[in-house]
């Protein structure tokens, strides 16, 4: 743990400068332990490395972020929660700092993270924390995979009813995020599904659901998804409000 906890650390103060020194000495270890025999910690801990890597390695690491992504892909369904959720965070790096080499894995990515948010007991215990990070990379797939051909009508409608997220903090502020970004500019994929969007702003900006320690979201971004709303069309906007129920919208 302490040596994950070292490399991280140094990716992230040294970033693309520290990639080679990474990749030829300890990377291959890291590697052995995504095995089939190594513990949850060990696939874990080799998780979190490869992932910041690919995070804070800027263009240096883009060339490792393909295989990067499939090692996440390939462990997101694994039965331990904690190993799903290095896994599905990983997806979402990968989705947000991999560009095209990402583009190939989008539609099973998809797939396999629309499993994991539907499968019976997914926001229960441990496994709710996993879950938002599945959440949380649909949402960066159909951010910054566009190129890829994602059909954000179909996919954005269902990922809004995912929303909040409560169990992961950078998970629920990058997600809320980007959907004050699709009300800002009017995105017609929320459009369609506002009165679904305009809960989910309830619900954050008036901290609905929240257990000691949660958040989904500082002030700035409570602020920002109310004032989203001003991106909307009004006659659509005055429709969604008609369908919300009034104690939720009080929080607006």
């Amino acid at each position: 743990r302490e040596v994950v906890e070292v490399l991280c650390a140094a990716l992230k103060a040294h970033g693309a400068s520290f990639v080679p020194k990474v990749q030829s000495t300890v990377l291959p270890l890291f590697g052995q332990l995504l095995g089939d025999q190594r513990s949850s910690d060990d696939k874990c801990a080799a998780l979190n490395v490869l992932v910041d890597l690919v995070d804070h390695g800027g263009d240096a690491a883009v060339h490792l972020s393909s295989n990067v992504a499939a090692a996440c892909l390939q462990h997101s369904s694994h039965p331990h929660p904690h190993v799903r959720r290095s896994a599905c965070y990983g997806l979402a790096v990968c989705a947000q700092r991999g560009g095209a080499t990402f583009a190939p894995l989008v539609p099973s990515a998809l797939q396999t993270m629309h499993g994991i948010v539907m499968a019976q007991g997914s926001r229960e215990g441990d496994n709710a924390a996993a879950t938002d990070n599945a959440v949380d990379a649909v949402g960066r797939m159909c951010r910054y995979q566009a190129q890829s051909g994602i059909d954000a009508a179909s996919v954005l409608p269902t990922w809004v009813t995912w929303l909040p997220l409560r169990h992961d903090d950078e998970c629920a502020a990058e997600a809320h995020s980007y959907l004050a970004e699709l009300l800002e500019t009017g995105s017609p994929h929320i459009v369609g599904c506002l009165p679904d969007a305009l809960r989910v702003v309830c619900a954050v900006r008036g901290g609905l659901g929240l257990e000691a320690g949660q958040s989904m979201g500082d002030d700035a971004l409570k602020d920002r998804l109310g004032r989203a709303l001003a991106g909307v069309p009004g006659d659509a906007l005055a429709a969604a409000r008609g369908r919300v129920d009034a104690s939720l919208l009080a929080h607006l």
